[in-house]
């Protein structure tokens, strides 16, 4: 039987069990992180379509080559623990618009990896007791030869309102 259990930010430890009741820790880094290059302007509005742009972090210092092209993928979840993959909003359609998929390439002008990404979430946060949005990257070949480890992103605690005028407000308040 085997657990995995996050710890901070930086480090994930897996726990090995064995009958007799010993375990072992494993304790592996990320050597790189996805970061939002700007802050969501929360809240949303349901469906209204939202941009962001995902850079990678290097903290290793070993560089990622610029030719290197990741596959990203956005994903939604519930904000309470159990933390649960929303697919369908409450009348039965997809909650999530837009595109789930990106591909992190190098920009030569700001002389990072960058993905852009333009999603529309399609029902109100308080249905689900708000939400959690969570930007991985798809296994690579590269990557598992590199040993490189890279952090996904994590956008806790995203409030989707219904109305326009509302979200203005707050946003105003704030």
């Amino acid at each position: 039987m085997s657990s995995s259990l996050s710890l901070s930010n930086d480090f994930k430890i897996r726990k090995n069990f064995s009958l007799s009741g010993s375990f072992k820790l494993e304790i592996q880094e990320f050597s790189l992180k996805l970061k939002l290059q700007e802050k969501l302007n929360l809240p949303l509005c349901k469906g209204k379509y939202f941009r962001f742009l995902v850079k990678l972090v290097n903290k290793s210092g070993i560089p990622l080559p610029k030719h290197e092209k990741l596959k990203l993928e956005a994903k939604l979840f519930t904000s309470v623990k159990p933390h649960r993959e929303i697919i369908y909003s409450m009348n039965g359609s997809e909650i999530l618009k837009g595109s789930k998929f990106s591909e992190l390439v190098y920009d030569e002008k700001i002389d990072m990896h960058i993905a852009s990404f333009k999603l529309q979430i399609s029902d109100v946060s308080s249905n689900f007791s708000g939400f959690n949005l969570v930007v991985h990257v798809h296994e690579n070949d590269f990557l598992q030869k590199a040993g490189f480890m890279i952090k996904p992103l994590l956008v806790k605690d995203i409030i989707v309102m219904s109305k326009e005028r509302i979200c203005k407000k707050l946003r105003l308040s704030k």
